[in-house]
């Protein structure tokens, strides 16, 4: 016991000869004095660029790119301009830098951030609270603060760069914007991407929508990649020029990022990795590879194509070419289908008969062969002489059978028909010799 006791004495001796004086310290300032420290460099920073800052901001690295600008002050303000919704959010609002774990970059008012955040149920990746990752004279880097990447999902990632005074004029975005959309000032339905002096060739469509449910501005590039036909979706930005891919794509070898419009031509080119990169509409499309072609009508069901009596004519009216629809409403037939593998009362089989009807002459039918050209198209050759099986419907359908019946055939589209009853298969053809004009929809019908 008495042995434990001089131990005891001795630590508290031990103890009582230390002063603060002797403690060694990691950092010579608290943590909050360093945090205002770094606060004040952070806020020095985003506020020094004469014009602010630009950035493409893209959630997830899914969602296209808008241009968002910042003009930061010391005092805890910044204005911000964009294009998205034609700058319908821009706004000058209050900010501060916080800390959690990390520190913080917070947006405090509602902005375009905000506005996209909250598309689809604020279930769109977006964010108003950035972790600030780097901070330099010529570059910020902002990471989301939510984003867990679960799942593989992309970290949402904002690189602000100093403006210059031109890009604060969104003017020339919101002219260029149309320019981009599939189907400006031409008469081609396709698009496609090709490179000059190469057989490389890739389908190219522009897909951009803003709404409560999503937030599109993307090219969606098509290419064969054994024996089938993959497609990515590449966010991409307006810029006044053209547009850019936000991440690079591989074209010919090459990483491709930048591409200018050419007016006299309605094209848009790009120069980087040493080759001449065009995307341009076309009377074909940049893959041709029709797999349907195979199973369209193997499965022995009719397809309908227009019955104005039936629950799914709307939708088939609404998924079908202008052209087609006023071929179809020309004839004044109240419906048209097609029925495959009918078998005649005298055992006979048809690949396939063209039906139409009307409400004076009644139904009448005419047959075609059936020719599948393997993952390209399908073409139906008259078998019969339509003045003589239609009678007098032919002088109201020949238009329309003539297109049917087009030596060239039709690409056949996967698609789908929804009714209130559901959602049916269906198929989109494709005129081969017309694709701009002629396109409709056959739902197989059960």
């Amino acid at each position: 016991m008495r042995f434990i006791n001089y131990i005891f004495i001795a630590l508290v001796l031990l103890m009582a000869g230390c002063s603060d004086n002797d403690t060694e310290y990691i950092f010579d300032k608290s943590v909050n004095e360093r945090f205002e420290e770094l606060k004040t460099n952070y806020t020095n920073t985003l506020a020094a660029p004469e014009n602010g800052w630009i950035a493409y901001y893209h959630p997830n690295g899914k969602a296209g790119g808008f241009a968002v600008l910042f003009d930061f002050d010391k005092e805890g303000n910044v204005q911000m301009k964009s294009d998205y919704l034609q700058g319908a959010n821009d706004d000058k609002i209050t900010y501060r830098i916080d800390k959690t774990l990390k520190v913080e970059l917070v947006f405090e008012s509602h902005t375009v951030l905000h506005q996209i955040y909250e598309t689809n149920d604020n279930d769109s990746g977006g964010e108003f609270v950035f972790n600030i990752t780097s901070v330099e004279d010529e570059k910020v880097v902002l990471t989301s603060k939510t984003d867990n990447g679960y799942n593989g999902e992309e970290i949402t990632e904002i690189t602000l760069v100093p403006a210059t005074k031109d890009q604060w004029d969104m003017k020339p975005i919101y002219t260029m914007t149309p320019k981009i959309a599939n189907g400006y000032q031409s008469d081609l339905y396709f698009r496609v991407i090709r490179v000059e002096g190469t057989d490389t060739q890739m389908g190219f469509s522009y897909i951009e929508g803003h709404n409560k449910k999503e937030i599109n501005r993307v090219a969606r590039i098509s290419y064969l990649d054994g024996e089938k036909v993959s497609s990515t979706d590449v966010p991409v930005a307006i810029t006044p020029a053209g547009f850019k891919f936000l991440k690079p794509f591989t074209i010919n070898g090459k990483e491709v990022t930048d591409f200018t419009y050419d007016e006299t031509k309605n094209i848009f080119v790009s120069e980087d990795g040493g080759q001449k990169t065009i995307v341009e509409h076309s009377n074909t499309p940049g893959v041709v590879y029709y797999p349907a072609v195979a199973s369209l009508g193997g499965n022995g069901k009719y397809l309908s194509t227009m019955y104005r009596h039936s629950y799914w004519f709307l939708d088939i009216l609404r998924n079908s070419s202008s052209d087609f629809k006023a071929l179809f409403n020309k004839s004044k037939i109240s419906r048209f289908f097609i029925d495959y593998n009918e078998v005649l009362d005298d055992g006979t089989k048809l690949e396939a008969n063209i039906y139409f009807e009307h409400k004076v002459f009644g139904l009448k039918s005419v047959a075609v062969k059936v020719e599948r050209i393997k993952n390209k198209k399908i073409i139906f050759k008259p078998l019969e002489d339509p003045a003589k099986e239609l009678g007098f419907l032919y002088a109201l359908t020949k238009d329309l059978y003539n297109v049917f019946t087009a030596p060239e055939g039709f690409y056949v589209e996967e698609s789908s028909v929804g009714t209130l009853y559901g959602t049916f298969s269906a198929a989109k053809l494709i005129s081969v010799k017309d694709p701009k004009a002629y396109r409709f929809v056959t739902m197989f019908v059960p």
